[in-house]
């Protein structure tokens, strides 16, 4: 274990190989905000240089050389915070514009030098594997004929993206209740949800209606109810002004959910790798 003065010896190594310039210091800096965001920079304030960086980096009013600086330091800074998705975005974006450009190591950690070297690796395979890779080719949606598809435009494997119609344009069948609607526009789900639910309704209070005017009497559609039932009559009354509205409701908006369905969604035809045959996808 080092001694106390040792320790302190390796902080203060540490502290100024993070807070000394590095070999863009001798940069010209007049702009007065960058001055000041590289001044907090260079006394060690890390947290302070990165905020401060972050909004002036891609400010035109700088130059190019002071721009470069800028992103240097901002890399740096947001490392040293453990900002590293801003420090990769940094230096990246640095690399861009110079593709040269190389952290001195002895002003720069170890970890950083390492840290920019890899980002450099993974842009010259990106750009490797960008230049490498076959363009796509989109053919314009046009209609071939039934049973063909257009060969020499598009090869096997290439998508063609065709419109197809699944049902009819609005007709009055669309006003219906029970999902109708739904059932149109292919949304199976819904359709059936809204079946089921409004069916148990309708059918709640239909019973409901019949249960009271046929059982609750002494005979079906006498207009009076005896005085032991009259109570019960007028509870069941107001259930069924409640299940009929639940229905009313349900119905009406089931109606406009189904006019607000699209019709004519996008189909994507696609060859196969033998040209054999269609691989039909519905986005």
């Amino acid at each position: 274990m080092p001694g106390p003065a040792l320790r302190l010896l390796y902080t203060l190594i540490a502290f100024l190989l993070l807070a000394a310039p590095p070999a863009a210091a001798d940069v010209v800096v007049r702009d007065a905000d960058l001055a000041r965001a590289l001044a907090y920079f260079e006394r060690g304030d890390h947290v302070h240089a990165a905020a401060e960086l972050a909004s002036m980096v891609e400010s035109p009013r700088l130059t190019r050389a002071e721009r470069l600086r800028a992103w240097e330091a901002l890399g740096i800074s947001s490392y040293v915070i453990g900002k590293l998705k801003n420090a990769e975005w940094a230096f990246r974006s640095l690399l861009r514009e110079d593709p040269d450009y190389q952290p001195d190591a002895i002003f720069v950690p170890p970890e950083i030098v390492g840290f920019v070297l890899d980002i450099r690796r993974t842009m010259a395979a990106d750009a490797a594997t960008a230049t490498t890779r076959p363009a796509a080719r989109l053919v314009p949606a046009a209609m071939p004929p039934a049973g063909e598809l257009p060969a020499a435009a598009a090869p096997a494997g290439t998508p063609i993206l065709l419109p197809a119609t699944l049902g009819t344009p609005f007709s009055a069948a669309d006003l219906l209740p029970f999902g109708v609607g739904q059932y149109r526009r292919q949304q199976t789900g819904r359709g059936t949800t809204l079946l089921v639910l409004e069916t148990l309704l309708l059918g709640t209070n239909i019973g409901l209606y019949y249960y009271r005017n046929c059982s609750l009497k002494e005979t079906c559609g006498a207009r009076y109810y005896p005085a032991e039932n009259l109570d019960r009559a007028r509870d069941l009354q107001g259930w069924q002004i409640v299940t009929g509205s639940l229905f009313v409701a349900t119905a009406t908006l089931g109606v406009i959910d189904g006019l607000m369905l699209p019709l004519t969604p996008n189909i994507a035809i696609q060859a196969t790798p033998s040209g054999g045959g269609l691989q039909v996808t519905i986005p």
